[in-house]
């Protein structure tokens, strides 16, 4: 009970490696489509 199985860690690093990457890909889409509508009317 005290420590977790190795392969138990390791799923767990995994899943959180895969939502993070996720989380970045959504995040990145969605300034990338933000930066295209707002380049049409200003130029930064």
């Amino acid at each position: 009970m005290g420590t977790p199985t190795p392969w138990l860690d390791i799923r767990s690093e995994l899943m959180a490696i895969l939502i993070t990457v996720y989380m970045s890909q959504r995040l990145d889409m969605t300034f990338q489509a933000r930066q295209g509508a707002q380049g049409h009317k200003t130029i930064c």
